[in-house]
């Protein structure tokens, strides 16, 4: 049996090789080849194993068509005529090892001097790094070192305050050192709500199996209704939309219920898409790690509107700089009002974040110092290996099935359009 599973899934590979190929010559949009065949590939064997290196980098190509459009010169709106609240960095996949410390290093001076954010946002698959000696024969004192020594590292090299959270590559370990893995935090008015999954799977050939806990969407959705005046964005490493994991449906339906999340910042897939889904906007930045090439992005925050930039590591030169590049989210005028501007990364904030703590003391958590201001969290605790998520597998495929189906048009008409 395994050796006739074994030959339909080689067929597999070489079937959807040449249909990439095919694609090529014949011009056909890449998007309706390559993600039928990659949920045909997924229902082979849960979920897109063994994905061949050609279409992986097709799909890099695919990611093209969703992405953020080149700009002659800036659009009006990326001026805009109001002052500037405040900004942050948002940083995804740094995957950081000892191949890239010393990049890495470059890229958060690179940051302080140039762009000088308030604080970074760091969306998961943060560190593989284990200093030597750290545990290597005890997989729970080496997740923790893994942790502590990342904490070290991001106070070296950074000295501010940051908002993290982890991603699904090396989660565990990170309650133990930097707290809540799904909390909300206020800067300046605007709020980000974290979230992490609480069990996955991995597995051989396992994509996508992480969920979320009963009560934890009941405190999303608890939370989400409390702060209903505050324009939110959500942060998460496995995106909501793309679905990329089995939960992401369930997510997307309770955020849809809230018209103050203006946006969604996502990370996990190494590549630059922008979806809309109704009003909310729903962004995956590049790796700044591994990336083709490293790149991350800046938002700056107006009243009424963020702007976006990309900034990219020039392969040639070695050297950062913000593309050509604009994105953008509206802020609806009856979110606009709480929105106030933050003064150097230093130790203020805003009147409206103090009064809706209601005089408690943000907790003291690595990183999260004033200006930012942590006012909701889930008790912290591990994330849980759950071999039983391998059954619901089929949930994620009928997701993206309804993705595809939703997305086909528009993706043909970009296509179309480059």
């Amino acid at each position: 049996m395994a050796t006739s599973f074994g030959r339909v899934q080689a067929s597999s590979n070489q079937a959807m090789c040449m249909l990439f190929k095919l694609s090529m010559i014949c011009k056909t949009p890449i998007f309706c080849i390559l993600l039928p065949s990659l949920i045909v590939h997924g229902s082979l064997k849960p979920l897109f194993a063994q994905v061949p290196e050609e279409v992986k980098q097709t799909a890099l190509r695919f990611g093209k068509l969703l992405g953020p459009k080149p700009y002659v010169k800036p659009p009006d709106w990326a001026n805009p005529d109001a002052p500037l609240l405040f900004s942050f960095a948002w940083l995804t996949d740094m995957h950081l090892d000892g191949s890239n410390h010393q990049q890495m290093e470059k890229t958060l001076g690179w940051i302080r001097q140039e762009l000088k954010p308030t604080f970074l946002l760091l969306t998961g698959d943060n560190s593989a790094f284990v200093p030597a000696g750290g545990g290597s024969g005890q997989p729970v004192l080496r997740n923790l070192r893994r942790q502590q020594y990342l904490q070290q590292w991001l106070a070296e090299h950074w000295k501010g305050p940051y908002a993290i959270i982890p991603g699904d590559n090396w989660p565990e370990g990170f309650e133990g050192v930097f707290g809540p893995r799904q909390y909300r935090l206020a800067c300046g008015g605007l709020h980000l709500l974290m979230l992490a999954p609480d069990a996955m799977h991995h597995g051989p050939g396992l994509e996508g199996l992480s969920a979320f806990d009963p009560e934890t969407l009941d405190w999303l959705r608890k939370d989400l209704e409390k702060y209903r005046l505050h324009p939110t964005l959500v942060a998460i490493h496995e995106p909501i939309y793309p679905p990329t994991f089995i939960d992401a449906p369930r997510v997307r339906k309770i955020l849809k219920e809230f018209p103050q999340v203006i946006g969604v910042l996502q990370g996990h897939l190494h590549i630059d898409l922008e979806l809309r889904d109704g009003q909310q906007q729903y962004l995956v930045a590049p790796a700044v790690g591994p990336g083709l090439p490293p790149a991350f992005k800046y938002l700056q925050v107006y009243r009424h509107i963020l702007i976006i930039r990309t900034a990219e590591l020039d392969p040639k030169s070695g050297q950062w700089r913000l593309a050509n590049k604009w994105q953008k989210i509206h802020i609806p005028p009856p979110f606009q009002q709480v929105l106030e501007p933050v003064a150097e990364a230093s130790h203020s904030t805003s009147r409206s974040d103090s009064r809706m703590a209601s005089g408690t003391e943000s907790p003291s958590w690595p990183g999260r110092q004033k200006p930012l201001l942590i006012l909701s969290w889930r008790p912290p605790q591990p994330v849980r290996d759950d071999p039983a998520l391998v059954r619901r597998a089929n949930e994620l495929l009928e997701a993206i099935r309804q993705f595809l189906w939703k997305e086909t048009p528009r993706l043909w008409m970009e296509a179309a359009g480059r």
